[in-house]
């Protein structure tokens, strides 16, 4: 998974490394207190 050049995903990549996050952000509560910018940085 690389978020190097995310201007370069198609909106389904996008879509799925969204979902990914989300997943990961859910089965990993903790992740939110120490990283709160993934929603917003892959949006």
């Amino acid at each position: 998974m690389s978020a190097a050049a995310p201007d370069r995903l198609d909106s389904r990549d996008r879509i799925e490394l969204r979902l990914s996050l989300l997943g990961l952000r859910s089965l990993f509560p903790a992740l939110e207190l120490v990283t709160p910018e993934y929603p917003t940085a892959v949006s």
